[in-house]
């Protein structure tokens, strides 16, 4: 039994001690980092829609608008 769980533990990257491969490591901290860039951007998107990218004004004298209710014509 000893034998198979130090089978498994080689084909992981851990060592005798518990400790995962530097490999592992890398790659743990290179997906951190991906996971923390990507959560910025999208609350950086977020941000940017709901205080500017989702209005915008009408010139009354020149423009018109048909505004829709959920499908229903106002």
């Amino acid at each position: 039994m000893s034998e198979n769980n130090n089978d498994r533990n080689e084909l992981l990257g851990v060592s005798s001690d518990g400790h995962f491969s530097s490999g592992v490591e890398l790659l743990s901290k290179a997906l951190r980092a991906v996971f923390l860039v990507l959560a910025v951007t999208i609350i950086v998107a977020l941000i940017w829609f709901l205080s500017c990218g989702g209005s915008f004004i009408v010139n009354s004298t020149t423009e018109s608008v048909v505004v829709l209710q959920f499908g229903k014509y106002h």
